[in-house]
């Protein structure tokens, strides 16, 4: 597409947005903030990859690229990453964490100041196009990973032109967890749930019948989202209501406030796994990272339906290494960013981050395969550059059905 058809659709998206910062913190720390700069310095100029031999794969002695990280719990995984690949092949990878509270914003800004750019980033897979259209999202020039998820890969696809952005690292989603001493089975659906409880009387030290982050647009996306559909025009999503459905599923989640009792101000997922691991809840859905190991009592399963005629609508999430659009050092970043997501890191990465690889031959365990089996099954979180506002609005639409129906 050239510059002056990329100008001509994205000119009414950029005359609302043009000279404002979005500075919206998102549920899972990741504020969406970046300059929208003037239209002409945005048309992106696409550019045709290089031929494979000119591609630059050697590297300097003593050459240098920086990687940016968010998350205390990456910093083991990716300075032992680092220490083997300058090991391996001379270059040097500094490894910096940042603050993940407007993240996205100051790797934008640190690279088009030219001041400490990194040359590698971490990324959730919804801000992709966000970072491809502020020019700060190079095409991968190294091999996709091998088996890896085919929803990794549609996260890296996002423009539908054959080509990658991004290598895949790890997912997340929401799996369904209960207790095998009172459901012999999974139950089918949340309906048999609350039919349980109609007929027995609560087990000793059991608070709650069912419990999820009411605080988190995702989870709350899990009951109502199989109403919504998305459309994507000149760079942003735009969501579609089934009314039909949609307005069978928020009944069906306004109806749960009457057996269940759950408040958004409490401490979010971690609560929700502690009160499940502590046995004060017979069912939960949650991010299978929170759990941890497994024990015998407890079953994990992908979410169940509704009831009979409505299904939940799990969410999928990809986290992204990126390669930034505006380094001058290309080759080593591109190796790089292939190297920390190859099979033989992904084998290390639940142990040393507690995250779940998106490569299926490096997962370990029941409950990373059940995970990944709902990961792939369900709808990958939507990208553009409207995200946050879609959140915002959501959760705020979802918490309005919460509260009116107490």
């Amino acid at each position: 597409m050239d510059s002056s058809r990329k100008k001509k659709e994205f000119s009414v998206y950029l005359l609302l947005l043009f000279g404002t910062v979005l500075m919206i913190k998102s549920r899972y720390g990741q504020s969406e903030s970046f300059v929208i700069e003037k239209q002409e310095e945005l048309g992106t100029q696409e550019t045709e990859s290089q031929p494979e031999d000119k591609v630059q794969r050697t590297y300097e002695p003593g050459e240098e690229i920086t990687l940016w990280f968010y998350g205390p719990e990456n910093k083991e995984f990716f300075e032992n990453c680092a220490d083997s690949f300058q090991e391996e092949t001379g270059v040097l990878v500094k490894v910096k964490e940042q603050q993940s509270f407007n993240y996205f914003s100051g790797v934008y800004e640190a690279s088009k100041s030219g001041e400490l750019t990194p040359d590698v980033y971490l990324l959730p897979g919804e801000q992709l196009e966000q970072a491809y259209y502020t020019q700060i999202l190079a095409e991968n020039q190294v091999s996709f990973p091998e088996d890896c998820a085919e929803m990794a890969a549609n996260t890296c696809s996002f423009l539908d032109d054959g080509k990658y952005y991004g290598y895949p690292l790890y997912f997340n989603t929401s799996v369904f967890a209960y207790r095998k001493d009172y459901f012999e089975t999974a139950p089918a659906s949340i309906q048999e749930i609350i039919d349980y409880s109609l007929e027995h009387e609560p087990g000793e030290g059991v608070e709650k019948l069912l419990e999820w982050d009411l605080s988190d647009p995702r989870c709350n996306y899990a009951f109502l989202g199989s109403g919504i559909t998305f459309s994507k025009e000149e760079g942003c999503v735009y969501p579609a209501y089934e009314e039909e459905v949609y307005e069978n599923c928020k009944t069906f989640f306004g109806n749960l406030t009457a057996v269940i009792a759950l408040d958004e101000e409490e401490p979010g997922s971690r609560k929700v796994a502690e009160d499940f691991a502590g046995g004060r809840t017979v069912a939960a859905l949650l991010s299978p990272e929170e759990l941890g190991e497994l024990e015998e009592n407890w079953g994990v399963e992908k979410l169940p339906k509704l009831n009979d005629e409505l299904s939940m609508c799990p969410v999928s999430e990809t986290t992204v290494l990126c390669v930034n659009g505006v380094t001058e050092h290309a080759g080593a970043a591109q190796d790089f960013a292939a190297y920390a997501s190859s099979l033989s890191w992904e084998e290390k990465l639940s142990d040393m981050t507690g995250h779940f690889p998106v490569i299926k031959t490096a997962l370990k365990g029941g409950l990373q395969e059940t995970a990944f089996l709902q990961y792939e099954e369900g709808r990958k979180k939507p990208q553009g550059l409207n995200v946050t506002d879609f959140w915002v609005k959501f959760q705020s639409q979802a918490l309005k059905v919460w509260h009116d129906s107490e």
